[in-house]
């Protein structure tokens, strides 16, 4: 079905389902915009390589890009649902990845994963049949669950909810979709290593995700880097792949090389002005044979 119609389609279902007075998702330019309350929002489509082969893209990242009035890009989504109640984020969580979703079916030949941001108070709001609804959406649209990675942030701060959290990403990955968490921490405090740790004894994802900044040794004192070992020995014992992203320049893109990441992403990558790029794609369809799979992992 065309992106055109698939659109109208989403429309009509969104407005009965929710009520809406108006359509939340508009056709604008061959992209695909959603709208909520005052917020008009597209995606950012950005490339997940292979860490050893960066010319190698093994899927998409997307994230809500904030539109302006005039449909210039403003800033990231992210941090923009905080005071919103729950049924609210929900609504607006499924809005977000049924837009980022048709805007990545134009590319979605190369049988690359597309990883979607899902928010903790999203899973821990809607009490059962977790990944029903979107995959409604994606066989809609003739997309399997295997090649939507669920990508889940994980923090300290939800520690009490952490059982109800793993039994509900069990329940995606019993759909077919594959996981992802991406562990954090706020710039200044120490990297919650134990937490990750204890987290994956418990739950192994198909990726682990980390912002570059946490895994740089920089400023880490003796202990902190010893710390930061164990953390990346505990991973690498484990079946699931280390993805580094928000890598910006050659620090943070050697640190990842160092660490051995199985994928890695961020501007520095797609800068046109890196000589390897073009060179190393030729090369890499030259010497690998016909009909060769670029995937990383299938899901367990």
């Amino acid at each position: 079905m065309p992106l055109y119609e698939l659109t109208e389609y989403f429309n009509q279902r969104f407005t009965g389902e929710y009520r809406l007075k108006e359509s939340p998702l508009e056709f604008r330019d061959g992209k695909v915009e959603g709208r909520f309350r005052d917020l008009r929002f597209g995606t950012r489509l950005t490339p997940i390589r292979r860490g050893a082969m960066p010319a190698l893209s093994v899927g998409h990242d997307a994230c809500s890009w904030i539109l302006s009035p005039e449909g210039d890009s403003a800033a990231s989504g992210k941090g923009l649902v905080d005071d919103l109640e729950s049924e609210q984020l929900v609504n607006l969580d499924r809005l977000s990845r049924t837009v980022h979703m048709l805007n990545y079916l134009p590319r979605s030949h190369d049988e690359g994963f597309l990883f979607l941001p899902v928010h903790p108070r999203h899973v821990l709001f809607v009490q059962r049949d977790h990944g029903a609804y979107f995959e409604d959406i994606l066989q809609r649209c003739g997309l399997p669950t295997r090649r939507v990675v669920m990508s889940l942030p994980v923090s300290p701060a939800y520690d009490r909810q952490m059982p109800i959290l793993l039994e509900r990403l069990r329940g995606h990955r019993d759909r077919g979709y594959a996981t992802a968490v991406q562990f954090d921490a706020r710039v200044g405090e120490d990297f919650p290593e134990q937490h990750c740790i204890g987290f994956l004894r418990r739950f192994t994802p198909d990726f682990v995700r980390f912002h570059s900044r946490f895994l740089l040794p920089s400023g880490r004192n003796v202990d902190g880097v010893q710390r930061l070992s164990t953390l990346l020995a505990a991973i690498r014992r484990l079946d699931t792949k280390l993805l580094i992203g928000a890598v910006q320049d050659d620090t943070a893109a050697k640190h990842a090389e160092d660490v051995r990441a199985d994928c890695v992403q961020g501007e520095y990558y797609e800068q046109s002005a890196l000589p390897w790029l073009p060179a190393l794609a030729t090369a890499v369809g030259q010497d690998e044979p016909e009909g060769a799979d670029h995937r990383l992992v299938m899901h367990r």
